[in-house]
């Protein structure tokens, strides 16, 4: 079973060190994973609006109303990570395509919908990880960490274009790359919609 120490582990045997068997032992490996993993694990699923990593979750209605011309104000979960490329529906009937008059701001959706059910990408377990993604952060991992391992710059250089491609793509390139194109293959070709999520979240106006 995939988890966070057998995806560090690999990093490390690739890397020339010892395997870990947990975090807190006393070893300068496991000091750095400790340190470094959960933060770069959030920083990746962020990143990108993965679909491996997204699930839906109707909202609770805030008892407090928004102020304005907005009926309802809704409760975005906690586990709700910065990432984009979220569609909201106001029922669960089937093929209800996303409502697209909302607004963000902050951890509120603003609607005049009496219900409220959101995609959205959330940091889940690695066990529920396909094998592509463990491999792209067990990579990035290398490419994070690799210095102070091996001490070895050229090292973690190594990884980092061999995880996320030359510095003329942007951190998108790489094994990175194939792994959005990978994760795209389970999105369907009709849910544009999303967009006017992204735009709401990134400029806080109406999407409408």
């Amino acid at each position: 079973m995939t988890t966070d120490i057998s995806i560090c582990s690999q990093a490390l045997i690739l890397l020339g060190a010892d395997p870990i068997a947990s975090f807190t032992e006393e070893t300068d490996a496991a000091k750095i994973c400790a340190n470094r993993y959960p933060a770069l694990r959030k920083r990746l699923i962020s990143g990108h609006p993965w679909r491996c990593m997204m699930t839906k979750k109707e909202l609770t209605r805030d008892a407090t109303p928004p102020i304005g011309e907005w009926r309802y104000a809704y409760i975005i979960p906690g586990e709700a990570v910065d990432a984009g490329a979220w569609a909201m529906f106001n029922g669960t009937a089937i093929d209800d395509l996303p409502a697209k008059q909302f607004e963000i701001f902050g951890r509120r959706l603003l609607t005049n919908h009496a219900r409220a059910l959101i995609d959205f990408v959330t940091v889940k377990p690695e066990s529920e990880w396909p094998a592509w993604f463990a491999d792209l952060m067990m990579y990035a991992l290398m490419a994070d960490i690799g210095f102070a391992i091996t001490d070895q710059q050229s090292t973690a250089d190594r990884w980092a274009q061999q995880t996320y491609g030359t510095p003329s793509e942007g951190g998108k390139g790489g094994y990175y790359g194939q792994c959005t194109t990978i994760d795209a293959q389970g999105q369907p070709n009709e849910n544009v919609q999303n967009d006017a999520f992204i735009n709401a979240r990134a400029g806080g106006w109406g999407a409408y």
